[in-house]
């Protein structure tokens, strides 16, 4: 029985950090296949599990919807317009007590 599952927020502000993949329909697992090599989280040697997974945009056809929303970073820049810049401006700080 598939569980279902609440959103626990409305805000648009987490909007452009919402996944826009939905495991369903777009992902396959393959409980038994053969294994080449040594894998200890195998339980039976010689046999894995495999997923596979389309997060390519799907047409309505297939199950996406007829018009897909603005990207992440397009709703990002909207909502938070200096917020880029900022990060620019401090890339240094960010990182000068970086070891390479």
């Amino acid at each position: 029985m598939p569980l279902k599952c609440k959103n626990s927020t409305t805000s648009p502000f987490y909007s452009p950090f919402i996944p826009r993949w939905q495991p369903h329909p777009g992902s396959l697992i393959i409980p038994q296949c053969f294994n080449r090599g040594v894998d200890p989280s195998s339980p039976k040697r010689g046999i894995t599990s495999k997923i596979v997974i389309d997060a390519t945009r799907q047409f309505p056809d297939e199950g996406g919807p007829a018009s897909w929303p603005a990207t992440s970073r397009v709703l990002f820049e909207e909502m938070a317009p200096d917020s880029l810049k900022l990060v620019d401006s401090k890339w240094e700080e960010y990182w000068k007590n970086w070891e390479k």
